[in-house]
């Protein structure tokens, strides 16, 4: 199990066609991910299968609904991303 120390994290509720939708949280944040640690979020991303826990919160399944990183190279040893990351309930 990886965790991730995130910033500026924001959990919302679903909204579709002006209504919330009850069970369905987003949550979205940004990480750093250094040279060293790229293979296994990398992995991570593709599994595409969270388990999100905020503070106190109960934890819950969620899969990606979207997200970006400022750098694609992450081979060079000593290099970072900003990955940014948005995650909705299953």
């Amino acid at each position: 199990m990886i965790y991730i120390n995130t910033h500026a994290f924001q959990e919302e509720a679903l909204v579709r066609d002006g209504r919330t939708e009850e069970g369905k949280r987003i949550v979205e944040f940004t990480f750093q991910v250094t040279h060293e640690e790229y293979h296994e979020v990398t992995v991570l991303l593709y599994e595409n299968d969270f388990k999100v826990q905020a503070g106190e919160s109960e934890p819950f399944q969620a899969e990606i609904l979207q997200y970006s990183t400022d750098m694609v190279n992450l081979y060079e040893p000593g290099s970072a991303s900003r990955y940014t990351l948005a995650l909705i309930e299953k």
